[in-house]
Protein backbone atom coordinates (compact mmCIF):
# COMPACT_ATOMS: atom_id res chain seq x y z
CA UNK A 1 0.00 0.00 0.00
CA UNK A 2 1.35 3.21 -0.79
CA UNK A 3 2.38 5.58 2.03
CA UNK A 4 2.83 9.02 2.63
CA UNK A 5 4.94 10.59 5.00
CA UNK A 6 6.24 13.47 6.64
CA UNK A 7 10.30 12.94 6.80
CA UNK A 8 11.48 12.01 10.26
CA UNK A 9 13.89 14.32 11.68
CA UNK A 10 14.82 12.51 14.72
CA UNK A 11 15.45 9.51 12.97
CA UNK A 12 19.04 7.69 12.42
CA UNK A 13 20.15 4.55 11.84
CA UNK A 14 23.38 2.64 12.42
CA UNK A 15 22.77 -0.50 10.07
CA UNK A 16 26.33 -1.29 8.32
CA UNK A 17 24.80 -0.81 5.03
CA UNK A 18 22.82 2.81 6.01
CA UNK A 19 26.73 3.89 6.93
CA UNK A 20 27.90 2.60 3.75
CA UNK A 21 25.62 4.37 1.72
CA UNK A 22 26.30 7.26 3.74
CA UNK A 23 29.85 6.90 3.14
CA UNK A 24 29.91 6.41 -0.71
CA UNK A 25 27.36 9.53 -1.15
CA UNK A 26 29.30 11.91 0.59
CA UNK A 27 32.68 10.75 -1.54
CA UNK A 28 30.85 11.28 -4.34
CA UNK A 29 29.55 14.72 -3.06
CA UNK A 30 32.60 15.60 -2.59
CA UNK A 31 34.18 14.55 -6.46
CA UNK A 32 31.17 16.94 -7.59
CA UNK A 33 32.41 19.93 -5.28
CA UNK A 34 34.86 22.77 -6.90
CA UNK A 35 35.80 23.61 -2.81
CA UNK A 36 35.98 20.27 -0.96
CA UNK A 37 35.15 19.97 2.59
CA UNK A 38 38.45 19.81 3.97
CA UNK A 39 37.64 20.69 7.94
CA UNK A 40 37.06 17.27 10.12
CA UNK A 41 34.17 18.34 11.69
CA UNK A 42 32.53 19.90 8.90
CA UNK A 43 33.07 16.49 7.12
CA UNK A 44 31.55 14.88 9.81
CA UNK A 45 28.29 17.02 9.91
CA UNK A 46 27.73 16.31 6.16
CA UNK A 47 28.29 12.18 6.30
CA UNK A 48 25.94 12.39 9.50
CA UNK A 49 23.55 14.51 7.44
CA UNK A 50 23.94 11.90 4.47
CA UNK A 51 22.70 9.02 6.93
CA UNK A 52 19.75 10.83 8.58
CA UNK A 53 18.55 11.57 5.07
CA UNK A 54 18.44 8.11 3.81
CA UNK A 55 17.19 6.79 7.29
CA UNK A 56 14.03 8.94 7.12
CA UNK A 57 13.97 7.73 3.52
CA UNK A 58 13.94 4.02 4.64
CA UNK A 59 11.54 4.75 7.35
CA UNK A 60 9.08 5.90 5.18
CA UNK A 61 9.37 2.95 2.88
CA UNK A 62 10.12 5.24 -0.16
CA UNK A 63 11.42 2.43 -1.71
CA UNK A 64 8.91 -0.33 -2.29
CA UNK A 65 6.65 -1.21 -5.15
CA UNK A 66 3.63 0.88 -4.19
CA UNK A 67 5.27 4.14 -4.82
CA UNK A 68 5.64 5.50 -1.09
CA UNK A 69 7.31 8.93 -0.68
CA UNK A 70 8.15 10.99 1.83
CA UNK A 71 7.46 14.96 1.98
CA UNK A 72 10.39 16.76 2.17
CA UNK A 73 10.63 20.60 2.92
CA UNK A 74 13.21 22.50 0.84
CA UNK A 75 12.53 26.25 2.33
CA UNK A 76 15.98 27.94 2.86
CA UNK A 77 14.43 29.65 5.88
CA UNK A 78 13.29 26.65 7.73
CA UNK A 79 17.18 25.82 8.14
CA UNK A 80 19.38 28.73 8.67
CA UNK A 81 19.14 31.74 11.15
CA UNK A 82 16.18 33.43 12.98
CA UNK A 83 13.37 31.73 11.11
CA UNK A 84 15.08 28.19 11.89
CA UNK A 85 12.05 26.13 12.98
CA UNK A 86 14.08 23.80 15.41
CA UNK A 87 17.81 22.42 15.94
CA UNK A 88 17.10 19.91 14.26
CA UNK A 89 16.60 21.40 11.29
CA UNK A 90 20.22 21.57 9.92
CA UNK A 91 22.30 23.85 7.06
CA UNK A 92 23.69 20.44 6.41
CA UNK A 93 20.45 18.48 6.10
CA UNK A 94 19.23 20.67 3.52
CA UNK A 95 21.93 20.91 1.68
CA UNK A 96 22.25 17.61 1.40
CA UNK A 97 18.30 17.00 0.52
CA UNK A 98 19.05 19.27 -2.67
CA UNK A 99 22.72 17.50 -3.95
CA UNK A 100 20.72 13.91 -3.59
CA UNK A 101 17.88 15.64 -5.71
CA UNK A 102 20.17 17.42 -8.25
CA UNK A 103 22.18 14.32 -8.87
CA UNK A 104 19.10 11.51 -9.11
CA UNK A 105 19.11 9.91 -6.04
CA UNK A 106 15.99 11.32 -4.79
CA UNK A 107 12.79 12.05 -7.51
CA UNK A 108 10.16 14.44 -7.40
CA UNK A 109 6.09 12.49 -6.88
CA UNK A 110 4.38 15.32 -5.70
CA UNK A 111 5.15 18.57 -6.15
CA UNK A 112 4.51 21.17 -3.19
CA UNK A 113 0.92 21.94 -2.99
CA UNK A 114 -1.75 24.72 -0.64
CA UNK A 115 -4.12 23.03 1.70
CA UNK A 116 -6.55 25.79 3.05
CA UNK A 117 -3.71 28.12 4.22
CA UNK A 118 -1.11 25.62 4.85
CA UNK A 119 1.87 24.87 2.28
CA UNK A 120 2.39 20.95 2.16
CA UNK A 121 6.00 20.37 1.53
CA UNK A 122 7.06 18.59 -2.10
CA UNK A 123 7.23 14.22 -1.88
CA UNK A 124 10.27 12.50 -2.54
CA UNK A 125 11.18 8.59 -3.32
CA UNK A 126 14.36 6.38 -3.81
CA UNK A 127 15.24 6.56 -7.48
CA UNK A 128 17.08 3.61 -9.56
CA UNK A 129 20.23 4.95 -8.95
CA UNK A 130 20.17 5.19 -5.09
CA UNK A 131 19.19 1.18 -5.80
CA UNK A 132 22.57 0.91 -7.81
CA UNK A 133 24.67 2.36 -4.51
CA UNK A 134 22.72 -0.07 -1.94
CA UNK A 135 23.29 -3.29 -4.30
CA UNK A 136 26.93 -2.41 -3.62
CA UNK A 137 26.80 -2.18 0.09
CA UNK A 138 24.87 -5.36 -0.21
CA UNK A 139 21.44 -4.54 1.23
CA UNK A 140 19.24 -7.48 0.29
CA UNK A 141 15.77 -6.15 2.35
CA UNK A 142 15.68 -2.18 3.08
CA UNK A 143 12.56 -3.06 5.38
CA UNK A 144 15.00 -5.11 7.62
CA UNK A 145 17.08 -1.92 7.76
CA UNK A 146 14.65 0.66 8.44
CA UNK A 147 13.71 -1.53 11.52
CA UNK A 148 17.04 -0.10 13.31
CA UNK A 149 15.67 3.15 13.20
CA UNK A 150 16.16 4.92 16.30
CA UNK A 151 16.27 8.32 17.81
CA UNK A 152 19.49 10.47 16.70
CA UNK A 153 21.61 10.48 19.74
CA UNK A 154 22.15 14.43 18.52
CA UNK A 155 18.34 15.32 19.22
CA UNK A 156 17.98 16.51 22.76
CA UNK A 157 14.85 15.14 24.54
CA UNK A 158 13.26 18.24 25.85
CA UNK A 159 12.54 21.41 23.91
CA UNK A 160 11.55 24.99 24.99
CA UNK A 161 9.86 26.86 22.67
CA UNK A 162 8.01 30.35 21.40
CA UNK A 163 6.43 31.69 19.01
CA UNK A 164 6.74 27.56 17.56
CA UNK A 165 9.97 27.97 17.30
CA UNK A 166 13.26 26.92 19.83
CA UNK A 167 14.90 28.63 22.12
CA UNK A 168 18.09 27.91 24.03
CA UNK A 169 17.10 25.70 26.62
CA UNK A 170 17.64 27.48 30.21
CA UNK A 171 18.87 26.08 33.13
CA UNK A 172 16.29 24.23 35.41
CA UNK A 173 15.96 21.15 37.25
CA UNK A 174 12.95 20.44 35.46
CA UNK A 175 14.50 20.38 32.39
CA UNK A 176 17.05 18.08 33.57
CA UNK A 177 14.46 16.22 35.44
CA UNK A 178 13.04 15.63 31.92
CA UNK A 179 15.98 14.76 29.74
CA UNK A 180 17.10 11.71 32.53
CA UNK A 181 13.85 10.81 32.82
CA UNK A 182 13.65 10.51 28.83
CA UNK A 183 16.80 8.66 28.56
CA UNK A 184 16.02 6.09 30.81
CA UNK A 185 12.58 5.49 28.94
CA UNK A 186 15.16 5.24 25.35
CA UNK A 187 16.99 2.77 26.65
CA UNK A 188 13.94 0.68 28.09
CA UNK A 189 12.41 1.56 24.23
CA UNK A 190 15.85 -1.01 22.94
CA UNK A 191 15.02 -3.75 25.17
CA UNK A 192 11.28 -5.12 23.94
CA UNK A 193 9.89 -5.69 20.32
CA UNK A 194 7.23 -4.22 18.44
CA UNK A 195 4.58 -5.30 15.82
CA UNK A 196 1.34 -4.32 14.52
CA UNK A 197 -0.54 -7.25 13.16
CA UNK A 198 2.26 -9.48 12.07
CA UNK A 199 4.34 -6.68 10.76
CA UNK A 200 7.60 -5.72 12.83
CA UNK A 201 8.11 -1.94 13.42
CA UNK A 202 11.16 -0.69 15.06
CA UNK A 203 11.18 1.44 18.56
CA UNK A 204 11.61 4.76 16.99
CA UNK A 205 8.17 6.17 16.48
CA UNK A 206 8.12 5.45 20.52
CA UNK A 207 10.42 7.79 21.12
CA UNK A 208 9.38 10.66 23.35
CA UNK A 209 10.20 14.40 23.07
CA UNK A 210 9.06 17.19 25.91
CA UNK A 211 8.15 20.32 24.35
CA UNK A 212 7.30 23.44 26.58
CA UNK A 213 5.61 26.47 25.23
CA UNK A 214 6.31 30.55 25.38
CA UNK A 215 9.28 29.78 26.29
CA UNK A 216 8.57 29.08 30.02
CA UNK A 217 8.92 24.94 31.75
CA UNK A 218 5.43 25.84 33.40
CA UNK A 219 3.47 26.04 30.09
CA UNK A 220 3.07 22.74 28.07
CA UNK A 221 5.59 20.27 29.17
CA UNK A 222 3.38 17.62 27.12
CA UNK A 223 5.21 13.93 26.03
CA UNK A 224 5.50 13.61 21.96
CA UNK A 225 5.72 10.67 19.94
CA UNK A 226 5.06 9.63 16.40
CA UNK A 227 3.14 6.78 17.61
CA UNK A 228 0.47 9.51 18.94
CA UNK A 229 -0.37 10.41 15.63
CA UNK A 230 -2.57 7.05 14.88
CA UNK A 231 -6.16 6.23 15.21
CA UNK A 232 -6.76 4.70 18.31
CA UNK A 233 -7.96 1.37 16.47
CA UNK A 234 -4.70 1.11 15.37
CA UNK A 235 -3.13 1.61 18.67
CA UNK A 236 -4.41 -1.12 19.70
CA UNK A 237 -3.52 -3.52 17.03
CA UNK A 238 0.05 -2.82 18.66
CA UNK A 239 1.89 -6.15 20.50
CA UNK A 240 4.91 -5.07 22.61
CA UNK A 241 6.93 -8.71 22.79
CA UNK A 242 4.20 -10.67 21.01
CA UNK A 243 1.60 -9.48 23.71
CA UNK A 244 -1.64 -7.77 23.14
CA UNK A 245 -1.79 -4.32 24.69
CA UNK A 246 -4.87 -2.25 26.30
CA UNK A 247 -5.29 1.44 26.33
CA UNK A 248 -5.98 3.19 29.30
CA UNK A 249 -7.34 6.44 28.96
CA UNK A 250 -8.41 9.59 31.36
CA UNK A 251 -11.87 10.32 30.80
CA UNK A 252 -12.86 14.46 30.48
CA UNK A 253 -9.52 15.22 31.80
CA UNK A 254 -9.31 18.94 31.49
CA UNK A 255 -12.34 19.58 32.67
CA UNK A 256 -11.63 17.65 35.67
CA UNK A 257 -8.50 19.21 36.38
CA UNK A 258 -9.85 22.26 36.35
CA UNK A 259 -12.58 21.04 39.21
CA UNK A 260 -9.96 19.83 40.90
CA UNK A 261 -8.65 23.80 41.36
CA UNK A 262 -11.99 24.73 42.53
CA UNK A 263 -11.54 22.14 44.66
CA UNK A 264 -14.44 19.74 43.47
CA UNK A 265 -14.86 16.32 42.25
CA UNK A 266 -15.91 15.84 38.89
CA UNK A 267 -19.56 14.39 38.85
CA UNK A 268 -20.80 14.79 35.48
CA UNK A 269 -20.27 14.33 31.83
CA UNK A 270 -19.01 18.01 30.96
CA UNK A 271 -19.62 16.86 27.16
CA UNK A 272 -23.40 15.94 27.44
CA UNK A 273 -24.95 18.96 26.26
CA UNK A 274 -28.48 18.88 25.44
CA UNK A 275 -29.28 19.56 21.68
CA UNK A 276 -25.67 19.33 20.70
CA UNK A 277 -23.37 16.07 19.34
CA UNK A 278 -20.46 15.36 21.81
CA UNK A 279 -18.22 15.55 18.93
CA UNK A 280 -19.06 19.12 18.74
CA UNK A 281 -19.02 19.84 22.09
CA UNK A 282 -15.94 18.22 22.95
CA UNK A 283 -13.65 20.05 20.32
CA UNK A 284 -15.67 23.78 21.22
CA UNK A 285 -14.80 22.80 24.86
CA UNK A 286 -10.67 22.76 23.71
CA UNK A 287 -11.38 25.89 21.95
CA UNK A 288 -13.36 27.75 24.21
CA UNK A 289 -10.43 26.55 27.01
CA UNK A 290 -7.73 27.98 24.63
CA UNK A 291 -8.86 31.03 23.39
CA UNK A 292 -7.85 34.07 24.90
CA UNK A 293 -10.82 36.31 22.64
CA UNK A 294 -13.70 37.46 25.10
CA UNK A 295 -16.90 35.47 25.76
CA UNK A 296 -18.46 34.01 23.86
CA UNK A 297 -15.81 33.73 21.27
CA UNK A 298 -17.38 33.28 18.08
CA UNK A 299 -15.12 33.67 15.49
CA UNK A 300 -12.33 31.24 17.06
CA UNK A 301 -15.53 28.50 17.24
CA UNK A 302 -16.60 29.63 13.93
CA UNK A 303 -13.48 29.00 12.22
CA UNK A 304 -11.89 26.29 14.08
CA UNK A 305 -15.32 24.31 14.35
CA UNK A 306 -15.10 24.51 10.29
CA UNK A 307 -11.42 23.63 10.17
CA UNK A 308 -12.43 20.12 11.92
CA UNK A 309 -15.18 19.87 9.55
CA UNK A 310 -12.99 19.78 6.89
CA UNK A 311 -10.38 17.39 7.97
CA UNK A 312 -10.28 13.53 6.51
CA UNK A 313 -11.71 12.29 9.48
CA UNK A 314 -14.78 13.83 9.57
CA UNK A 315 -15.43 13.55 5.98
CA UNK A 316 -18.04 11.06 6.11
CA UNK A 317 -19.49 11.82 9.61
CA UNK A 318 -23.10 12.77 9.07
CA UNK A 319 -22.59 14.88 12.46
CA UNK A 320 -20.09 16.94 11.13
CA UNK A 321 -21.40 16.77 7.09
CA UNK A 322 -24.56 18.03 8.34
CA UNK A 323 -23.52 20.46 10.52
CA UNK A 324 -23.81 24.48 9.34
CA UNK A 325 -21.77 26.38 12.15
CA UNK A 326 -22.17 30.09 12.05
CA UNK A 327 -22.08 32.71 14.63
CA UNK A 328 -25.43 32.35 15.67
CA UNK A 329 -24.45 28.45 15.93
CA UNK A 330 -21.37 29.33 18.01
CA UNK A 331 -22.73 32.00 20.07
CA UNK A 332 -25.37 29.49 21.09
CA UNK A 333 -23.19 26.34 21.31
CA UNK A 334 -20.50 28.28 23.59
CA UNK A 335 -23.38 29.45 25.90
CA UNK A 336 -25.21 25.76 26.23
CA UNK A 337 -21.52 24.13 27.26
CA UNK A 338 -20.61 27.50 29.84
CA UNK A 339 -24.50 26.48 31.59
CA UNK A 340 -23.61 22.89 31.91
CA UNK A 341 -19.91 23.48 33.12
CA UNK A 342 -20.94 26.65 35.58
CA UNK A 343 -18.40 25.16 38.44
CA UNK A 344 -15.27 26.28 35.70
CA UNK A 345 -17.14 28.59 33.09
CA UNK A 346 -14.95 31.37 34.33
CA UNK A 347 -12.31 29.72 32.98
CA UNK A 348 -13.34 30.21 29.48
CA UNK A 349 -11.80 32.21 27.30
CA UNK A 350 -8.80 32.68 29.54
CA UNK A 351 -6.07 30.83 27.43
CA UNK A 352 -5.64 27.89 30.56
CA UNK A 353 -5.20 24.95 27.68
CA UNK A 354 -1.21 25.41 27.92
CA UNK A 355 -1.47 25.50 31.61
CA UNK A 356 -3.31 22.62 32.11
CA UNK A 357 -0.68 20.67 29.35
CA UNK A 358 1.07 21.33 32.08
CA UNK A 359 -0.62 19.64 34.88
CA UNK A 360 -1.01 16.80 32.62
CA UNK A 361 2.29 16.80 31.74
CA UNK A 362 3.24 16.07 35.48
CA UNK A 363 0.95 12.96 35.66
CA UNK A 364 3.02 11.53 32.67
CA UNK A 365 6.21 12.60 34.24
CA UNK A 366 4.97 10.78 37.65
CA UNK A 367 3.71 7.75 36.11
CA UNK A 368 7.43 7.04 33.84
CA UNK A 369 8.81 7.79 37.59
CA UNK A 370 7.10 5.31 39.30
CA UNK A 371 8.05 3.09 36.53
CA UNK A 372 11.43 3.32 36.51
CA UNK A 373 11.68 3.28 39.85
CA UNK A 374 9.53 0.54 41.00
CA UNK A 375 9.80 -1.95 38.03
CA UNK A 376 12.63 -0.61 35.48
CA UNK A 377 12.12 -2.85 32.73
CA UNK A 378 7.88 -2.66 32.39
CA UNK A 379 7.04 -0.38 29.53
CA UNK A 380 4.28 2.29 29.62
CA UNK A 381 3.81 4.37 26.00
CA UNK A 382 1.73 7.47 27.07
CA UNK A 383 -0.41 9.01 24.47
CA UNK A 384 -0.84 12.93 26.17
CA UNK A 385 -4.48 11.48 28.27
CA UNK A 386 -3.81 7.67 28.08
CA UNK A 387 -1.63 4.71 28.59
CA UNK A 388 -0.35 1.87 26.37
CA UNK A 389 0.86 -1.26 28.22
CA UNK A 390 0.73 -4.92 28.01
CA UNK A 391 -2.28 -6.31 28.71
CA UNK A 392 -0.62 -8.31 31.83
CA UNK A 393 1.13 -4.76 33.14
CA UNK A 394 -2.43 -3.34 33.63
CA UNK A 395 -1.98 -3.94 37.24
CA UNK A 396 1.44 -1.85 37.11
CA UNK A 397 0.18 0.79 35.30
CA UNK A 398 -2.58 1.58 37.54
CA UNK A 399 0.12 1.75 40.44
CA UNK A 400 1.67 3.61 38.93
CA UNK A 401 -2.02 6.29 38.27
CA UNK A 402 -2.47 6.31 41.54
CA UNK A 403 0.83 7.25 42.51
CA UNK A 404 0.90 9.89 39.67
CA UNK A 405 -2.71 11.23 41.00
CA UNK A 406 -1.11 11.39 44.79
CA UNK A 407 1.96 13.64 43.53
CA UNK A 408 -0.32 15.89 42.21
CA UNK A 409 -2.38 16.55 45.00
CA UNK A 410 0.31 17.05 46.82
CA UNK A 411 2.09 19.41 44.49
CA UNK A 412 -0.92 21.39 43.70
CA UNK A 413 -2.26 21.21 47.02
CA UNK A 414 -5.69 19.82 46.11
CA UNK A 415 -7.80 17.46 47.38
CA UNK A 416 -7.04 13.73 45.49
CA UNK A 417 -9.20 13.43 42.42
CA UNK A 418 -10.97 10.80 41.81
CA UNK A 419 -10.38 10.46 37.77
CA UNK A 420 -12.46 8.06 36.12
CA UNK A 421 -10.88 5.86 33.80
CA UNK A 422 -11.20 3.94 31.00
CA UNK A 423 -9.26 0.72 29.80
CA UNK A 424 -9.52 -0.65 25.90
CA UNK A 425 -8.49 -3.95 24.48
CA UNK A 426 -9.51 -5.48 21.39
CA UNK A 427 -12.50 -7.67 21.16
CA UNK A 428 -12.26 -11.32 20.94
CA UNK A 429 -8.75 -10.93 23.28
CA UNK A 430 -9.48 -12.63 26.92
CA UNK A 431 -6.63 -11.91 28.87
CA UNK A 432 -7.73 -13.16 32.83
CA UNK A 433 -4.89 -10.31 33.81
CA UNK A 434 -7.23 -7.48 31.69
CA UNK A 435 -10.72 -8.64 33.39
CA UNK A 436 -9.39 -8.98 36.86
CA UNK A 437 -7.35 -5.48 37.13
CA UNK A 438 -10.95 -4.06 35.20
CA UNK A 439 -12.77 -5.19 38.74
CA UNK A 440 -10.05 -4.75 41.32
CA UNK A 441 -9.34 -1.01 40.45
CA UNK A 442 -13.56 -0.65 38.66
CA UNK A 443 -12.31 0.63 36.06
CA UNK A 444 -15.07 1.38 32.67
CA UNK A 445 -13.43 -1.89 30.71
CA UNK A 446 -14.34 -1.84 27.03
CA UNK A 447 -13.69 -3.63 23.79
CA UNK A 448 -13.39 -2.75 20.77
CA UNK A 449 -14.85 -4.31 17.60
CA UNK A 450 -12.22 -5.89 15.10
CA UNK A 451 -10.89 -4.93 11.61
CA UNK A 452 -11.44 -7.81 8.81
CA UNK A 453 -7.91 -8.53 7.25
CA UNK A 454 -8.32 -5.59 4.63
CA UNK A 455 -8.72 -3.27 7.45
CA UNK A 456 -5.80 -4.91 9.41
CA UNK A 457 -3.58 -4.36 6.55
CA UNK A 458 -4.84 -1.21 5.48
CA UNK A 459 -4.03 0.37 9.14
CA UNK A 460 -0.67 -1.67 9.28
CA UNK A 461 0.48 0.34 5.79
CA UNK A 462 -0.85 4.11 7.82
CA UNK A 463 0.96 3.29 10.80
CA UNK A 464 3.30 5.75 9.46
CA UNK A 465 1.58 7.41 7.11
CA UNK A 466 1.14 11.37 7.49
CA UNK A 467 -2.49 12.49 7.95
CA UNK A 468 -3.54 15.68 5.88
CA UNK A 469 -4.80 17.15 9.48
CA UNK A 470 -1.42 17.26 10.83
CA UNK A 471 0.34 19.89 8.14
CA UNK A 472 0.30 22.80 10.39
CA UNK A 473 3.40 21.67 11.23
CA UNK A 474 6.58 19.83 9.23
CA UNK A 475 7.60 18.71 12.80
CA UNK A 476 4.88 15.61 12.53
CA UNK A 477 7.36 13.58 14.91
CA UNK A 478 7.15 16.33 17.37
CA UNK A 479 3.58 16.41 17.36
CA UNK A 480 3.45 19.92 17.21
CA UNK A 481 -0.16 21.09 17.60
CA UNK A 482 -2.14 24.54 16.85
Amino acid sequence: MKLDSQFQYRCYNDHPSIKAQGNALFAEFQNTRQRKIVNKKDQYKVRRAFIVALAGMYLGNAFDQYGSFVRIPLNHNHYTGKTRISPIFQAELLKVFRWLIKYGYFELVQPAHQVDTKWIPAGYRLTNKWLRVAQQTHVHDPKQVALQTRRNNSVSFVELRKDKKSIRLKASTQKDFSIELLEWYEQTLSKHSFSIGSKEIPAFPFSLTRIYSNGSYSSGGRFYSLFQGRKSQTRLYLKIDGEPVCEVDYQYLHPALLHAEEGLQLDYDPYEVDGYPRSIVKVAFQILINTEKPFPPVSSLNYFLNKNKRKKKNWHDPVWTDLKINDVYCTKLAQAIAERNKPIAHHFSKGVGLRLQHTDSILVSAVLYYMRKETADTLVIPVHDSFVVKQSDLGILMKALEFAERFLSKHKGQVLREPVLKATVLQGLEIDSYNNTIEEYKLEGSKTSTYNKEELVKEVYEFLESDDDDYDSFEFDAGIED
